[in-house]
Parts: structure tokens; sequence; C-alpha cells
């Protein structure tokens, strides 16, 4: 947790931890969704105008089924020229980045 707590740390480094913790907490690992929901909201608060910050917390937030209030996190989503929105729609939204060129 100190780690993300740090600004000076990237945040692709942040972000490729969270993906890990993320796709394991898809599977299933209730440990993994408990620490990477904590990195997340960390990386929000140290990193409060990256896009991806609210875009990893949202995610987990909606694994939780916390539909509503990640909502809020992809509404303060700040698009950010590397990524472009492809989809999503409805009660089951789908959000998926993908790079831009």
């Amino acid at each position: 947790t100190q780690a993300f707590l740090n600004p000076d740390l990237d945040l692709e480094t942040k972000t490729d931890i969270l993906n890990t913790f993320y796709q394991r907490a898809q599977s299933r690992d209730p440990q993994a969704f408990t620490d990477g929901l904590q990195l997340a909201k960390s990386m929000v608060q140290v990193h409060p105008n990256s896009g991806q910050s609210y875009f990893i917390y949202g995610n987990f937030l909606k694994l939780g089924n916390k539909t509503k209030e990640a909502s809020l996190y992809y509404a303060n989503f700040v698009f950010d020229s590397k990524y472009q929105w492809v989809g999503g729609s409805g009660k089951n939204i789908e959000w998926r980045f993908v790079i831009s060129s």
C-alpha cells in the first residue's frame, strides 16, 4: 500500500499491478478483490487528475456489484489521449479501452 501512496511511482507500474489484482478478482479471489479495491482507491487519492485512476477504481466497484457508485467514477473519468471509448450501454455496461495511435 505504501508504494501506491507514493506520487512518484509511475501510473503504468501501478496500473500493471492493479490489472493483475483485477484479473485474479474476476476469477473469484476475494483477497485480490479486497486488496485491489483498496489500492485502486489509494491511486485515485494520490492521482486525482488521472483518468486511469478513476477508470480502474470504477472497474473494481463494478466487479463488487456497486454499479451506481462505479458509474460516478466512470462519469468523472477524464479521457486520456491514449484511450478511446469503444463500447458500453444499459445496465450491463462494458467499459473497454483500446490504445489509439
